[in-house]
């Protein structure tokens, strides 16, 4: 079994690129013979070049990963991907989000591929289109409708379409997979596949770097690659901030204007970020959906509070108080004034340990 492993976008630029470079070398560490691929849009390429320097797409310096710059429209035809993939010679595909699973399937039709998921863009689409004011919200009202959704991206359909097999992270993923795309279901593996595992242990080898929670000096931190994303929800963070001015709040991120009151970082570097993680008291998420953050689970690693709501598929992380229901303003400043007070215990331990790398390996060989 040869596995080419492909993600959109590179390793450290979001969370679903990073923790899929990380599920590449644990794939190797298990002996599986898998070859990586970040798929690059070529407007991207010149601003990852500058972030990411010489490391970019392989900051670890692992055997067998490429880098692909896809030409011209995303979802055009991309044979450069095609003679890559001829090079590699894959015997099964595994691309990690839809966007990935896609493109890898439509450049190597014949070989039998697999569809990770990292998120659900017709939810996010909902957002953008403000159908909707957050998951639970939009949760509520699939189960209720009788009517088909409707698809706002095509795409996405296709690459379900396209995969022999569908696996998803979190139950909220699953949910909205098999809610849009209902023709499929049966691809849909009725497994949750959580990421936990291989995140867990990267952050793992960052551990050291925490300090005792009473002399961090950080007491929120909040953390994005691209806060332009409306489902993350960057107006909140500046709510939030000015609700609570006795507070030392740290953004991580591409932002289009500061929240007054934070200190900014932009883009930071693994280290970097895990090192400031080990300095903040609370983690928090102010997403209106995120299937299942990664973030989180490094900052329960980290020994920071997590705070989130349930729009956040791995939300049972969250000690109960520090759960933020409902979705609103006063709800999260409360739990933020309990998060940096003193430390609560998280369910990590509920995440990881489980058979999701095992299984994943015995899925891809028998496709």
């Amino acid at each position: 079994m040869t596995v080419v492993l492909g993600c959109l976008e590179v390793p450290g630029w979001g969370g679903a690129s990073t923790s899929a470079y990380q599920l590449y070398q644990v794939l190797r560490n298990r002996g599986v013979d898998v070859r990586y691929v970040n798929l690059i849009d070529e407007s991207q390429r010149d601003f990852f070049r500058y972030t990411f320097g010489s490391d970019m797409g392989n900051p670890r310096h692992l055997p067998s990963v490429h880098n692909c710059c896809l030409q011209g429209p995303m979802y055009g035809e991309h044979p450069e991907l095609g003679r890559l993939l001829s090079e590699l010679q894959p015997t099964v595909i595994l691309g990690v989000g839809f966007i990935a699973a896609l493109l890898l399937r439509r450049a190597s039709p014949s070989t039998p591929s697999v569809l990770l998921t990292t998120g659900c863009q017709q939810m996010k689409d909902a957002l953008v289109e403000r159908q909707v004011h957050d998951f639970i919200q939009h949760e509520a009202t699939l189960r209720h409708s009788m009517l088909r959704p409707r698809i706002s991206t095509p795409e996405e359909r296709e690459a379900v379409a396209l995969s022999d097999l569908v696996l998803t992270h979190s139950p909220s993923t699953q949910f909205l997979y098999q809610t849009y795309f209902k023709v499929y279901s049966g691809k849909i593996h009725p497994q949750v596949f959580w990421f936990a595992d291989w995140i867990v242990a990267e952050a793992t080898a960052y551990a050291d770097r925490q300090r005792a929670f009473e002399a961090r000096d950080v007491d929120v931190l909040v953390v994005s690659s691209d806060w332009h994303r409306p489902e993350k929800n960057y107006p909140m963070v500046g709510r939030l901030v000015a609700q609570t001015p006795h507070l030392a709040w740290h953004v991580v991120g591409e932002v289009e204007h500061p929240v007054r009151g934070a200190v900014q970082h932009g883009v930071l570097g693994r280290t970097e970020l895990f090192e400031l993680m080990g300095r903040s008291r609370a983690v928090l998420s102010t997403s209106a959906f995120d299937a299942a953050p990664g973030i989180l689970f490094e900052a329960a690693v980290m020994g920071c509070n997590v705070v989130a709501s349930r729009n956040c598929g791995n939300h049972r992380l969250c000690h109960p108080d520090l759960l933020v229901e409902p979705y609103e303003d006063d709800s999260y400043v409360a739990c933020i004034q309990r998060a940096v007070a003193r430390k609560y215990n998280d369910s990590l331990n509920t995440f990881i340990g489980s058979s999701a790398v095992d299984d994943l390996v015995d899925i891809l060989e028998v496709l």
